[in-house]
């Protein structure tokens, strides 16, 4: 066990290394950027995933600059928000995600995550590998208005993804 734990915060480390010098500053923002276009590309998940990815590795590592970059990233990203959610290629479901894990991970911007999420649609697509994140996202979107409606589409989500499972656990 301790073998196989090493090797995976070998990865961690390795992936993390190669992607901390993607989270740069550009045009006056934090941004994740492609280092074959070098540019964001904003209107994926990419920044929201790596923000989350830095806050969460830097809580669970005490690494107080791995959380500051992330919580710099995620504060440019939310800054940004109601422009990119407009983008062609946004993918709701991903983003919305990804803050609602943030917020169980930090102690700070509730607010401007749980707007952020509250103001932002689900994916229209029934794609069954989204609609566990979708379900997630309303879960939280439930908690935090007690409003029915989210429970419904949690109750919606599961009957979906029961209905594409196999008996083998496979879907």
């Amino acid at each position: 066990v301790r073998e196989m734990k090493d090797r995976i915060l070998k990865m961690v480390e390795s992936v993390l290394n190669t992607c901390l010098p993607w989270v740069t500053e550009k045009d006056g923002a934090v941004q994740f950027v492609d280092p074959l276009d070098n540019e964001e590309i904003s209107a994926h998940y990419g920044a929201t995933h790596m923000s989350a990815a830095l806050i969460i590795y830097g809580t669970l590592t005490d690494n107080n600059s791995l959380v500051k970059k992330g919580e710099d990233l995620l504060l440019s990203v939310l800054d940004r928000w109601n422009e990119n959610k407009e983008l062609e290629g946004f993918h709701n479901d991903f983003n919305n995600f990804a803050l609602c894990v943030i917020e169980r991970f930090t102690d700070k911007y509730h607010e401007k995550i749980k707007n952020a999420v509250m103001e932002t649609r689900d994916t229209l697509f029934d794609t069954v590998n989204w609609l566990p994140m979708r379900w997630f996202v309303n879960k939280c979107r439930y908690e935090w208005t007690n409003d029915q409606a989210y429970l419904d589409v949690c109750r919606s989500c599961s009957e979906k993804i029961n209905q594409a499972t196999y008996s083998d656990g496979f879907i």
